[in-house]
């Protein structure tokens, strides 16, 4: 009887402490000040950013996507003001907002930084004054000028997933339109990348080709990791997505005279 009871006593007991007993039930009267110095402790922590497209705007492989015309995403509009909040920050931007007369003074002045952090002292820079310590470069292509100490990088392996005919997924929608050709030109950089003429004959001999592909970047170029937009159709695993799309496409192409054995 007395073990039963005795765990209960120490709950009931220790729910009946007073609340006198804590040290500072209330806020002090140097609430502010301890809420500065721990504001000023966090934002001296230099951030990471894990999922970011550095480049500039004249390079292709920024992003392994695009956004059909005039379809841009809200945020990455011209009218976004957070946009024009950053230019200010980051630039001195004078105007309050990004009207194409007004976004000339912006083009120039960053013409003008470049010239002053040539190679990968620009975006380097960058992440200085952002106070970032890395920014993970999620990209189509590594570029020369972005700093694979500070910018890691994170390939796409969407192509991958398309090697055959894609004409009827391309028909789907504008934005099936756009994606699907970039693919095909990507998996052909792929290919020759790794001096692939052909795609290969069998399914074994494709995963070997992709294989190849995941350790010739990770050990040779840099990359840290794999991804594949959401916009991938299916959420399998890739070998079990790879079997059901060589599955379906084989016996359709097969049929066709089309699909390689």
């Amino acid at each position: 009887m007395l073990t039963k009871t005795l765990p209960a006593l120490l709950i009931f007991g220790l729910t009946t402490i007073p609340g006198w007993s804590q040290a500072r039930p209330y806020p002090g009267p140097d609430l502010p000040q301890l809420y500065q110095h721990y504001l000023d402790v966090v934002n001296n922590i230099p951030a990471f950013d894990h999922h970011a497209h550095p480049g500039f705007a004249d390079d292709p492989d920024v992003d392994a996507m695009a956004a059909p015309p005039g379809s841009a995403a809200l945020r990455e509009r011209d009218t976004n003001p957070e946009l024009v909040a950053a230019a200010k920050a980051l630039w001195g931007y004078p105007y309050p907002d990004l009207s194409t007369e007004h976004a000339k003074w912006l083009v120039q002045k960053k013409a003008e930084i470049k010239k002053q952090y040539p190679g990968t002292a620009y975006f380097n820079m960058l992440l200085d004054k952002m106070n970032f310590d890395r920014g993970i470069a999620n990209r189509a292509m590594m570029a020369d000028y972005l700093d694979p100490k500070r910018f890691p990088w994170v390939f796409f392996a969407d192509s991958f997933l398309w090697p055959f005919d894609n004409t009827k997924e391309r028909s789907r929608n504008v934005d099936q339109q756009v994606y699907m050709p970039l693919q095909e030109k990507m998996l052909k950089r792929w290919m020759q990348q790794e001096k692939v003429s052909n795609l290969p004959a069998s399914f074994g001999d494709y995963l070997k080709f992709v294989s190849q592909v995941l350790d010739d970047n990770r050990k040779n170029k840099g990359a840290i990791a794999m991804r594949r937009t959401p916009q991938t159709p299916g959420t399998h695993p890739f070998r079990r997505r790879y079997w059901r799309l060589f599955q379906h496409f084989r016996k359709q192409h097969h049929e066709a005279g089309k699909c390689p054995a």
